[in-house]
């Protein structure tokens, strides 16, 4: 039976005589086809020397119990008989900064044009939040539109999907159609669904209970994972896997950092919804403050 990987697998290989490295190794796949497989090899490294000269990003594969290291000049394209067990698996976020940081790598270009971009986009970013942090929620999700780089360096930002109910069928508050904000799509079949609220909206009252309409925002987020647990084959063309839960995650935008009231509060919705739906309640400050490291750590390649 002849041997499938998919992007992330992490592989024992034995490299051949000849090669630049040679010996059993670790590896993750990068690309599968029927007789050959690429792939990118990995070095264990201990803790505290977790950031080293000629190496990019730490990874922490699922199945492996120390951190490793891509090590992303030396990658080799090798026969299928030379892989010798699959190891285990990146963590799907890792799997994303994989894909992103190689391509950075072998294509400097590409690098260098989103760090541009992503520069532009924090400094309109920072402006609209000291200068119109009170506008309605239109304005922030035409921005973001605008500057998707912002919600996801890499990723494909699709902007107010249509969740279309089969005929006969509906949510239960009665709706037809669900529209979530902005869905994130990774060439590795993952989505990130993003509900996003103006940044002025307080998270909670001044005596600490959660203000309705954060409740509600909740409340959304729940309404597109039935619809998902339930009908995702009604959006499947679309967004292909999708019906997996494994799949698929979700994010709430919403406040700024400094309003958001008693971080017991906060800290209760992010652990909450993270449980029960493996979502990320972000700020719009932690999402300016994500973009920035983003673009720190490109620049650092």
């Amino acid at each position: 039976m002849e041997k499938l990987f998919r992007q992330g697998d992490i592989v024992l290989v034995q490299l051949p005589e000849g090669s630049a490295v040679t010996g059993r190794h670790l590896g993750v796949v990068l690309q599968d086809s029927p007789k050959m497989v690429h792939i990118i090899l990995l070095r264990r490294v201990q803790p505290g020397r977790l950031q080293r000269p000629g190496f990019a990003v730490v990874f922490q594969g699922d199945e492996l119990p120390y951190p490793i290291e891509i090590a992303y000049n030396n990658h080799f394209t090798i026969r299928k008989e030379d892989v010798l067990a699959k190891k285990g698996r990146l963590h799907s976020s890792s799997l994303y900064q994989f894909a992103k940081e190689y391509t950075y790598h072998l294509f400097p270009f590409l690098r260098d044009e989103v760090i541009q971009r992503l520069e532009r986009a924090i400094t309109n970013f920072e402006t609209l939040l000291v200068k119109n942090s009170d506008e309605i929620e239109s304005v922030f999700h035409k921005f973001l539109h605008k500057n998707p780089i912002l919600l996801d360096p890499v990723g494909f930002v699709h902007n107010k999907p249509s969740f279309k109910y089969p005929v006969g069928k509906t949510s239960r508050t009665g709706k037809g159609e669900l529209e979530p904000d902005f869905i994130v799509s990774y060439s590795t079949q993952h989505y990130r669904l993003i509900e996003i609220e103006r940044p002025n909206k307080n998270f909670s009252t001044g005596q600490g209970q959660q203000r309705a309409t954060v409740t509600q925002a909740a409340y959304q987020l729940t309404e597109w994972k039935h619809f998902l647990d339930h009908h995702a084959s009604e959006v499947e063309a679309t967004f292909p896997g999708i019906s997996d839960k494994a799949n698929r995650s979700f994010s709430l935008i919403i406040g700024r950092t400094h309003d958001l009231g008693p971080y017991a509060s906060f800290d209760d919705l992010r652990s909450s919804l993270k449980e029960a739906n493996n979502c990320d309640v972000l700020s719009y400050d932690d999402l300016l403050q994500r973009a920035k490291d983003y673009y720190e750590n490109l620049k650092a390649i």
